[in-house]
């Protein structure tokens, strides 16, 4: 269940155990059906399989050809076409407003410009079967941004007042360390674990429709100094005494996604021990993030920057506004 659909590849074949007319193995892309002995199995391995249960036995195709019935000749073969493997629908959750996402120090850069967390995106969208995948690796700093009225105005205030304020409250960090220059601007963002669950809109208090995976990263005093002042920068401080002024969530709960599915994909598709296997798998930078066995997690990565991303919408619609790179 964990693994998702097997599908057998060029180099193996899987053969039923129960007694019967034929048997399958998948060669350059198209199954052959090979009609055997009921009263014989060709000499295999007997193998403990994860998709197709214990006790089944595993063939090499060498051992195929060794084991094939000396009065059968190739006509007795049928082809037939290997169904194409389908992925799920996309995200259905509508989303709202402008975000502000804050970006991550990337690893292991490719020749096309892409790093660690752009294939730990794309590559989980390919293994779990999923409609699209996260269109940038990003922690939220603030969603849902609904109170400005239109991106020119969500842009001018993010060109002209959010790296002011990141800097002030830098700037204050320093000072009150003893540090008139140098040190980041934004802390490091450093993992706790990962995390793989399932929220509904107005149930137990969630605000989405989805399930994800993430790595989740850990607060501090001074990260939540950061994103107080974003807070009191976009909505106002509510030390001002003003009606229409709410008070932000506390704490903050920064985390990485790795992807998201619509809810009914939680268990039969993404799981704890799916997502543990795929990060080990195609994931090593990440895998120190794994909280497994009791083993500590060793995963931290800089803040490189903040971005304005406008989400409203499907995720298919957003779209990334404007970026600041933090010096």
């Amino acid at each position: 269940m964990d693994g998702g659909a097997f599908i057998p590849n060029k180099s193996e074949i899987r053969h039923d155990a129960v007694a019967s007319a034929s048997f399958i193995a998948c060669v350059g892309g198209v199954a052959l059906i090979m009609p055997s002995s009921p009263l014989r199995e060709p000499a295999g391995l007997l193998a403990q399989d994860p998709f197709l249960g214990v006790g089944r036995p595993s063939f090499l195709l060498s051992q195929i050809e060794n084991s094939r019935d000396p009065f059968l000749n190739d006509e007795a073969l049928t082809t037939v076409s290997v169904p194409e493997k389908k992925s799920h629908p996309p995200l259905r959750f509508v989303f709202s407003g402008y975000s502000l996402w804050l970006e991550l120090e990337q690893q292991q850069i490719d020749d096309h410009g892409k790093g660690d967390l752009d294939r730990a995106m794309s590559d989980a969208a390919a293994e779990f079967d999923l409609g699209e995948a996260i269109p940038s690796p990003h922690v939220t700093a603030l969603y849902g941004i609904d109170n400005v009225q239109d991106d020119e105005e969500m842009l001018r205030i993010f060109r002209r007042d959010v790296h002011r304020v990141i800097l002030d409250v830098a700037d204050e960090r320093r000072k009150r360390d003893g540090k008139m220059q140098g040190g980041k601007v934004w802390p490091d963002l450093g993992a706790t674990g990962i995390y793989v669950g399932v929220e509904y809109d107005g149930v137990n208090g969630g605000t989405m429709d989805m399930a994800w995976a993430e790595v989740t990263l850990a607060t501090s005093p001074d990260h939540e100094a950061l994103i107080d002042a974003l807070y009191n920068l976009l909505y106002g401080n509510p030390k001002d005494d003003k009606k229409d002024v709410h008070s932000r969530p506390t704490p903050w709960m920064p985390h990485l996604s790795i992807c998201y599915d619509n809810p009914e994909n939680f268990g039969p598709n993404l799981t704890r021990s799916a997502i543990e296997h795929f990060i080990a798998k195609s994931c090593p930078t990440l895998d120190k993030a794994v909280d497994r066995n009791g083993r500590d997690v060793e995963f931290s990565r800089s803040v490189t920057g903040i971005s304005l991303w406008k989400t409203a919408g499907l995720m298919s619609d957003w779209k990334c506004l404007d970026k600041i790179e933090f010096q």
